[in-house]
């Protein structure tokens, strides 16, 4: 967490913990913050920048291998096996 803006992390949720120490929460502090984003302030939208490419653009920024590391670890637990994931991971051709 402590790539993160100050005021981004002081916006994390009220209802849920972020203690920075998981993967977990770095991926669920992204995903409620897109899903929610019209209820941000717009101070808080102009520092993550406009949907989509503004706000890849913060993430990607501050997390190079974020990306990398979230398909290596769906690989690893075979999610990619999954069909809600068969459109990122096409099966292998033999």
């Amino acid at each position: 967490m402590r790539e993160l803006p100050q005021v981004f992390v002081d916006s994390l949720g009220k209802q849920r913990k972020y203690t920075g120490s998981r993967l977990l929460d770095l991926l669920r502090a992204l995903r409620n913050k897109r899903n929610h984003y019209e209820d941000m302030p717009e101070s808080l939208q102009r520092l993550t920048g406009e949907l989509p490419g503004g706000y890849l653009i913060f993430w990607v920024g501050r997390f190079p291998g974020l990306l990398i590391a979230c398909w290596r670890t769906v690989r690893a637990v075979q999610w990619d096996r999954l069909n809600r994931f068969e459109d990122y991971f096409p099966a292998d051709k033999k």
